[in-house]
């Protein structure tokens, strides 16, 4: 077992550490802990050894022995990092008296300190009411006297989110804290902090991404982690208080004194807990403790939720905001008693896949039905206010369904009402209770359960196929009740049950949509039904994300007429479904970096130079870059869903590589010309064991080296900044972003950043092939043919050596070249694809410098799409018989020549009798400041989709209209910055 370092005192430890040995009441244990004590370090063990079986007054003074000054595991004499705090805990926790009297024989052993800090837990307690600067100053004096805690991450994390920090004052108070704690050495406890309490970040996808990271990992409780210790920041129940304090103790000094305080919050429901507290902690640090906890409590529950906090998420739930903030308040009496009780309903259920439900989530008595089916607003908590918003109402349900019996009470009724008012129920609700509950529920409301059903299967699973039971209950349920019509349940759904509609279009994407055989007869189908889905759903909920997604699979379909060759096999990763991932779940990183972006273009704007610059901001701004490239890396290579990871796993490792490297061969064998040969019992066992000792190689290959994990993987998910090609990429990103001076284009050049990073891997991986391989393969087939004598048999031998040859370069020609998903085209060939589709096409004349350029990436699809937009109205408006021009031109915006700036402009002719109402209305359409709302009722076409989409792009809308009365000429063009086709891109379109 590994060594804990510890103080290297050996048998010179102070007196008064041997005086409090002879404290210890057990006189096996007083001799074990003399014994231990005559050693430099203890292995994990020997701590455990200390720490079993002892009395609770025995258990106060191994707590001193083991972490008080010169303790047997106590911390270096130093202000922790974040390294230090931010790591895995192996120690298993006992009970809970046991681990709590530890606890308080730390703090006793480190009176003096423990006194001479209260008095900043005191001022932090209620710093939302101080001015930035101040509180600023008060983390900062905590930092230098103990250094990082998880209890200051959390201070941080509030105020970076309930304040916007604008003066230099404020900006570099907050980089001197970061710089005192040691954040960028590890950014990990500041980011797990920051997911917990910001309103930008998706708490429950994020929770879900955290779990599938670490479930592996877990020693003992999901609190050994501290990422997944911080969703549940407070106690469940007395089962799980030991692996609390055990976790604070093992994190700081701070930490465990925090611990302390959210015990004596919530003293009512850990009774006990408080008189143990009482009875053996120092008199003046609990007298501390219960001061601090008093004067918090008589602030304004809800002050904490500031106008800034709330404005970042508008759509967001006062009682989800106050749940969020909480964490950073609990010793608040309030606060904390509100954060717990939705602990052991809400948060628990975040990290369903790593702990025992049964044992950890319960509640203070199941809310009776009316007052889960109260209207919204009703007040049903004064002392925080609270009124039952759509959060409230989920947590209220999930407490009604904790008895079993309580499914069978709702009606249909009841049950949509419910779906429609609550959130994130496919990530809370377990498999169990949604089986109950369809096995309850009436017909109706089974469709709805359904959806839900294959709504968790989708969000929680790593496994894409693991949904089959409920996909095919829902199948059978479409065939039964719907007539096998997806498009009919759309249409009930949407009528019946509009939110739950939105878990549909979550779950039903085009795989899903394709495994659904006897309803989907092909992958054109599938895109057909789930355009069908976002369309309708997005008209009736007016969310208009839903119709850019519908065009995006219309205009990815548009594209595959310029395709002339795509082997399925090859290398691929869905970058739209990537980007669509990148944009729904944003990392901390992320949002800091827009938070980031947007000032620096306010001070650019402003032209003012007194604030800080992106250059003076230059290395948070870089870290924070190599962060999001981190985060999207790992997702591009191992999602199962559209990473390198799904192609390898369902491409290569299951079927595609064994028949395409076995089939050759074996048609070589079954060749009439060997057929005599090979009915030699000789001769056909000594095939036999080539075939095998073949198939051994190949088999070799897939499970050892086409892996990401394994004993010889091929690949690397993790980004090693210290890398000279990813130091270089990094950099190129980072002038890429800098020269966009937006954050509109950001996981578009993340994108196309991954596909730069994984291209030596990927050459890596040809080589591995092409070489080793390769010569493992030939080298067996001399082994076993070598020696034969016969021309037929050299025939043969050749032949095989050919196959083999031919087979295993194909196969590493599908990782020589990154594919990219997209195909590169040009202005010119986009606009054929327009007018091939147009029932009213006329004569077009393309003129510029950009016409004949090659553009790729998502970029590609919104040049399109504008395109489009523009050409399908020119040649609807345009006098007949008369030509549009289409002027493309470009400048670069890089030094890479990664990015060019193009702007597009149509000029057509329209009928004289026409041209006036013609310019008006283009005029009024470019003027009018459109809501989403309008798009949907209003149209997402024509004018007002080229503003949408350049909007999204570029920050601001860039349509320009121009016009000529004396010939009756209008000109309307748009500028959109799109991703150049480089060498490897034509390679990959030529191979």
């Amino acid at each position: 077992m590994a060594k804990i370092l510890t103080p290297d005192f050996g048998i010179n430890r102070p007196l008064a550490f041997h005086k409090l040995v002879g404290k210890i009441i057990d006189r096996k244990k007083r001799n074990l802990v003399r014994g231990y004590a005559a050693r430099p370090t203890l292995s994990g063990e020997e701590i455990k050894n200390i720490r079993l079986g002892n009395s609770a007054a025995d258990a106060v003074v191994i707590g001193s022995l083991l972490r008080g000054p010169s303790g047997l595991i106590s911390s270096p004499n130093r202000a922790k990092q974040t390294v230090d705090v931010f790591r895995m805990s192996s120690t298993q926790p006992i009970d809970w008296k046991s681990e709590l009297n530890f606890a308080i024989g730390y703090l006793n052993a480190m009176e003096s300190e423990v006194l001479r800090i209260l008095p900043y837990f005191e001022q932090l307690a209620c710093f939302d009411r101080l001015d930035t600067l101040t509180s600023l100053s008060a983390m900062q004096q905590l930092a230098e006297d103990q250094g990082a805690s998880n209890y200051l991450a959390y201070k941080i994390a509030y105020l970076r989110s309930a304040r916007e920090f604008q003066t230099p004052e404020v900006i570099e108070a907050l980089a001197k804290l970061e710089d005192q704690v040691g954040h960028r050495l590890d950014p990990g406890l500041h980011f797990s902090a920051v997911e917990n309490v910001s309103p930008k970040i998706a708490l429950f996808s994020v929770a879900q991404r955290r779990v599938s990271s670490y479930a592996s990992r877990i020693q003992g409780t999901f609190r050994s982690v501290l990422s997944l210790h911080n969703f549940v920041p407070t106690p469940i129940n007395y089962l799980d208080l030991g692996p609390f304090i055990l976790r604070m103790t093992e994190c700081s000094l701070c930490d465990t004194l925090y611990a302390f305080l959210v015990l004596l919050s919530l003293a009512e429901r850990f009774p006990e807990a408080q008189q143990e507290m009482e009875q053996s902690l120092r008199v003046t640090i609990f007298d501390g403790l219960k001061l601090i906890v008093e004067r918090a409590s008589r602030e304004s529950p809800d002050a904490p939720v500031t106008e800034f906090y709330a404005s970042q998420n508008q759509a967001a739930n006062h009682s989800l905001s106050l749940y969020r903030v909480a964490s950073a308040f609990l010793e608040r009496r309030s606060l904390a008693q509100y954060r717990h009780g939705l602990d052991r309903v809400i948060s628990i259920r975040m990290l369903a896949d790593v702990v025992d439900l049964g044992k950890m989530q319960s509640t203070y008595g199941v809310p009776k039905k009316s007052q889960l089916l109260a209207p919204s607003e009703t007040i049903i908590s004064k002392v925080p206010c609270i009124r039952i918003d759509t959060f409230m109402r989920t947590a209220l349900f999930l407490e009604f369904v904790s008895n079993k019996l309580n499914f069978g009470s709702l009606s249909d009724e009841e049950i949509r009402f419910i779906f429609e008012n609550t959130m994130s129920l496919d990530s809370l609700l377990t498999e169990k209770e949604l089986t109950a509950f369809s096995l309850s529920a009436e017909s109706q409301a089974r469709a709805l359960i359904a959806v839900l059903s294959l709504a968790l299967y989708r969000a929680k699973s790593i496994d894409p196929d693991v949904d089959f039971e409920f996909r095919d209950d829902f199948v059978a349920m479409i065939c039964d009740e719907y007539d096998g019509s997806i498009k009919k349940f759309i249409d009930f759904l949407v009528e019946e049950s509009p939110q739950v509609a939105t878990y549909m279009v979550h779950s039903l994407d085009e795989v899903t949509l394709e495994k659904m055989y006897l309803l989907v007869k092909n992958a054109t189908q599938a895109s057909e039904i789930r355009s069908e889905i976002l369309r309708t759903v997005g008209t009736k909920l007016k969310r208009v994300e839903f119709f850019v997604e519908a065009d995006s699979i219309h205009t990815r379909s548009k594209f595959a007429k310029l395709q002339k060759y795509f082997d399925s096999s090859r290398m691929y990763v869905d970058s739209i479904a990537l980007k669509k991932w990148l944009d729904s779940n944003p990392t901390v990183s992320t949002e800091q970096y827009k938070t980031i972006a947007a000032k620096d273009q306010h001070r650019k704007a402003k032209n003012d130079l007194t604030e800080p610059s992106s250059l003076e901001l230059k290395e948070e701004y870089e870290y924070l870059v190599l962060q999001i490239a981190k985060d999207a890396f790992y997702q591009f290579c191992t999602n199962n869903e559209f990473g390198i990871e799904s192609y390898l796993g369902r491409r290569i490792r299951h079927n595609t590589l064994e028949g395409v490297t076995t089939a050759p061969v074996i048609a070589v064998l079954k060749n009439d010309a060997y057929s005599m040969l090979l009915g030699s019992p000789s001769m056909k066992r000594n095939v036999e064991n080539w075939l095998q000792a073949y198939q051994d190689i190949i088999s070799r290959l897939r499970h050892d080296k086409l892996q990401f994990d394994g004993p010889t993987p091929l690949f690397d998910s993790a980004l090693n900044a210290g890398d000279t090609f990813t130091k270089e990429n990094i950099k190129t990103l980072i002038a890429q972003l800098g020269i966009t001076n937006s954050d509109e284009l950001l996981n578009d050049l993340i994108i196309a950043f991954c596909w730069r990073q994984i291209a030596p891997q990927l050459e890596g991986a040809a080589r591995e092939i092409k070489t080793k391989v390769l010569t493992d393969s030939i080298t067996i087939i001399n082994k076993f043919f070598g020696s034969m004598n016969g021309a037929l048999e050299h025939q043969l031998a050749s032949e095989l050596r050919v196959a083999v040859n031919e087979t295993l370069r194909r196969v590493a020609d599908w990782f020589q070249v990154p594919q990219t998903g997209f195909i590169p085209a040009t202005v010119t060939q986009l606009g054929q694809i327009i007018l091939d589709e147009s029932t009213d096409a006329k004569p077009v004349n393309y003129v510029g410098n950009a016409v004949e350029s090659r553009y790729t990436g998502i970029s590609v699809h919104r040049l399109y799409d504008c395109l489009a937009a523009l050409l399908k109205n020119a040649c609807i408006h345009g006098a007949p018989g008369e030509t549009i021009k289409i002027e493309a031109n470009s400048c670069k915006v890089d030094d890479s020549h990664l990015l060019e700036e193009v702007s597009v402009t149509l000029t057509s002719r329209v009928p004289q009798a026409e041209y006036e109402h013609a310019k008006s209305r283009i005029s009024g359409a470019i003027s009018v400041c459109e809501t989403g709302d309008e798009m949907i009722t209003e149209g997402y076409t024509g004018i007002r989709k080229v503003k949408f989409i350049t909007r999204g792009s570029e920050g601001h809308h860039t349509v320009q209209f121009s016009f000529d009365d004396s010939s009756c000429q209008l000109s309307l063009g748009f500028s959109i910055r799109v991703e150049c086709a480089t060498d490897e891109n034509r390679l990959a379109e030529a191979a």
